[in-house]
């Protein structure tokens, strides 16, 4: 395991941007670098939104909901960060580790459960369907997110002098 972990960290100098196939399709770091920006920029400002609407729902004050959007978007913005750099790999390992729990919780607490945070069952008001867009949303950007983090951790290095299949 720890091999296999320190094998995330290792970079080759004379190797070229490192490609992954995922769903019989090629997706170079580039690819996941881009898609992960746009995953993790449209998901920060989601949970912004999510949790504002969250604060007007709950009674909770802005304030606690503008710290609650920074702690949830510190981690994968580190990911972001490692995503554009030679550890894509790191960073794909970071997106999971930081979307997988959101999407399990966020998407069994809005989708599943019997409580009062299901889309389905949230009563009628002034804020219901901006809370029920933004878990929408939120789903949908933490399974793409989690889609890119797989990529960047299938991303094998090729050498420039075997070419890139």
């Amino acid at each position: 395991m720890i091999d296999r972990l320190s094998n995330l960290c290792k970079a080759d100098p004379d190797m070229d941007y490192p490609v992954s196939r995922v769903d019989g399709r090629s997706v170079g770091s580039a690819g996941v670098s881009f898609y992960g920006t746009l995953v993790i920029v449209s998901h920060s400002l989601v949970v912004a939104w999510h949790l504002m609407v969250l604060s007007y729902l709950h009674g909770f004050s802005l304030r606690e909901a503008i710290v609650l959007s920074v702690l949830a978007n510190a981690i994968p913005l580190l990911a972001l960060m490692l995503l554009w750099t030679r550890f894509v790999r790191v960073g794909g390992l970071i997106l999971l580790i930081s979307l997988g729990p959101a999407l399990v919780f966020g998407g069994g607490s809005h989708f599943l459960s019997n409580g009062s945070d299901n889309v389905f069952r949230i009563l009628a008001g002034e804020w219901t369907f901006q809370y029920q867009t933004s878990s929408i949303l939120l789903f949908f950007l933490e399974l793409f997110g989690f889609w890119v983090g797989i990529a960047a951790l299938r991303n094998r290095p090729h050498s420039i002098k075997e070419g890139i299949a």
